[in-house]
């Protein structure tokens, strides 16, 4: 077996507030099956905001997302490359970031075919059923304990 690799990516969990009657979460459905959230691979020189902010547009389609760098998650885990013959030792580095309303209405979200199946704004409730991991829905459970009490927007 080769030595591990370490791989790093960055993220961000959507946040829809001032949704009736509670905030919603962007949950995408990978084209491997998983449900989570947009994340992807920094390119070149970008900050982990950067990166993040751009795999989010490229995933969902959509540009305005504000970025709280003060609320922001990391998740660790392993996998085996089994054509590779290795494992790889991962970490997310995932921002909460706000999806404001377009003229009252939920966005309009139009998915990367390439890499994304499908998509889903959930209540909280709904997205810890939909995610696929239990990590996933560890950092979802941390994310909205932290919102509560708490507006986006202000």
């Amino acid at each position: 077996m080769k030595p591990a690799i370490e791989d790093q990516a960055f993220g961000v969990i959507p946040v829809l507030e001032n949704s009736a009657p509670e905030r919603q979460y962007l949950l995408i459905r990978h084209r491997k099956g998983h449900w989570g959230f947009p994340k992807g691979h920094s390119d070149g020189n970008e900050t982990a905001e950067q990166a993040a902010q751009r795999e989010f547009q490229e995933e969902t389609g959509l540009s305005a997302c504000h970025l709280f760098l003060d609320l922001k998650f990391t998740e660790h885990y392993q996998f085996l490359k089994k054509k590779k013959g290795h494992w790889v030792h991962k970490t997310v580095i995932y921002f909460v970031g706000e999806v404001p309303l377009v003229q009252g209405k939920m966005p309009v979200v139009k998915i990367q075919p390439e890499e994304i199946s499908d998509f889903r704004w959930c209540s909280y409730a709904e997205a810890r059923l939909l995610l696929s991991f239990d990590l996933a829905r560890k950092m979802l459970k941390d994310c909205e304990q932290r919102l509560e009490g708490r507006s986006l927007s202000s």
